[in-house]
């Protein structure tokens, strides 16, 4: 009998231990992370502090695809693809575009290089932002604020003619294994 009364008494002990726990914490950000781990390998590298959380640049949906030049609509041309980085500031505006190979593309080239331009340059994102987060006394984490960073991104635009009508596909992130800006 005094055994079990010893039971009762560890049973009782172990449930008020188990009320008294800690609250669960999310597990702090991870250290020494750039951003390149956590998103394209094309958008600008930014090294977090440990209370820090990239917030991810998105794309408003309202931007404008560029147009194939009407001029070589009816030539017959075969699909054209023209590679851009996009160089993209803290308030999300695309200030720079940079087109590979254009010093040596011909007119025709050039042509949707500059059809190119002219839509990404009108192009909006919802802007990259470092979060910095803090902890309160009781272990609950709260956003202190969300700083509004620059970033670059590498986009593929895709210009063909399907049965006498231009079509032009914008915008997909391009995927590749070079670090650029």
């Amino acid at each position: 009998m005094r055994r079990m009364r010893g039971y009762g008494a560890l049973a009782c002990v172990l449930m008020l231990a188990a009320c008294s726990v800690a609250p669960v914490r999310k597990p702090p950000p991870k250290t020494d992370v750039s951003y390149e781990a956590v998103a394209d390998k094309h958008l600008k590298h930014y090294h977090l502090e440990p209370a820090q959380t990239p917030q991810m640049p998105a794309q408003y949906p309202d931007n404008p695809a560029p147009v194939y030049p009407p001029a070589l609509v009816s030539q017959g041309m075969p699909p054209v693809d023209v590679t851009a980085l996009l160089i993209v500031d803290a308030q999300g505006r695309v200030t720079a575009v940079r087109i590979d190979a254009e010093a040596t593309d011909d007119a025709t080239r050039k042509a949707f290089d500059d059809a190119v331009r002219t839509a990404a340059l009108q192009w909006r994102f919802i802007p990259l932002r470092i979060a910095t987060w803090e902890t309160d006394a009781q272990g609950n984490e709260h956003r202190v604020r969300a700083d509004p960073k620059p970033f670059s991104q590498i986009y593929r635009f895709h210009f063909e003619v399907q049965d006498g009508q231009p079509v032009v596909r914008a915008g997909a992130p391009v995927a590749s294994s070079s670090g650029q800006r």
